[in-house]
């Protein structure tokens, strides 16, 4: 197993958490337990670190 399929499995478990991660946190504003804003900065945060991690298997494949 190389380096790229390492990093196609760990990047597809990140997937994973963080859609659980998100279906999480929305339950927890509709509970008032975290404001709409700092649902907005996670999903932001997530959304970009995904894209890095996509940004690199690119690089690495090409």
């Amino acid at each position: 197993m190389n380096l790229y399929s390492v990093l196609v499995y760990l990047t597809a478990a990140c997937i994973l958490v963080s859609v659980v991660n998100l279906i999480v946190s929305r339950h927890a504003v509709t509970l008032g337990l975290v404001t709409p804003v700092q649902y907005r900065i996670r999903a932001a945060t997530i959304v970009v670190v995904l894209l890095t991690l996509f940004m690199g298997l690119w690089w690495l494949k090409t």
